[in-house]
């Protein structure tokens, strides 16, 4: 499997600029789709790598901070419900992710938002901007906004083991509609 910063170099290679509507290849290189944020990729087939490299470093990096790092089927599990949360948390309160997280701006925060969800996006979204530090910052993140939904489904009398996707993201609305800054969604999701 490659390294993370072989697939990132590999990425910038692929990359273009857009000008006046059109794409322009730095390499010479021609055809290509879209990704989110206007990288231009060769084929699906690189994004979904690119995704892919991403969720395995989240999935590293979560079993890292102490969670399921022996139970690799639910901390896959846990993983995919984290960047649901951050894809959720970004749509949410995209004009002040600043506040949340270094290295994400709202303007890249709000152009993200806009893309249709597809497995790894939100990790990569991440893992393109932040160090290693940062990094594992953003996994604490999504962490508190799982924990702080499942306190807030069980608040509301739901079982948070049993509740469905849908419910805990409702849950994750409610709970983090009035944090105004990291320390606060920090406290609210703290681990049970």
């Amino acid at each position: 499997m490659p390294h993370y910063s072989e697939l990132a170099s590999t990425h910038r290679r692929l990359c273009d600029w857009r000008e006046g509507g059109a794409l322009w290849r730095l390499d010479g290189f021609h055809s290509g789709t879209v990704c989110p944020r206007g990288w231009l990729v060769t084929s699906k087939r690189d994004e979904i790598r690119l995704f892919q490299t991403a969720s395995e470093r989240a999935m590293k990096t979560v079993a890292q901070l102490g969670v399921l790092p022996d139970q690799p089927a639910r901390l896959k599990k846990v993983c995919g419900r984290v960047e649901l949360f951050l894809w959720k948390f970004i749509r949410m309160r995209w004009y002040d992710i600043h506040r949340f997280f270094d290295s994400v701006e709202p303007k890249e925060a709000m152009e993200l938002s806009r893309e249709k969800y597809q497995p790894g996006m939100v990790f990569y979204f991440f893992s393109e901007r932040q160090d290693s530090k940062e990094w594992e910052n953003c996994m604490t993140v999504g962490l508190s906004l799982l924990f702080a939904a499942m306190r807030q489904a069980a608040k509301r009398g739901f079982n948070p083991k049993t509740a469905g996707i849908f419910t805990l993201q409702r849950m994750m609305e409610q709970a983090v509609e009035p944090v105004e800054d990291l320390e606060e969604l920090l406290e609210i999701g703290a681990p049970p």
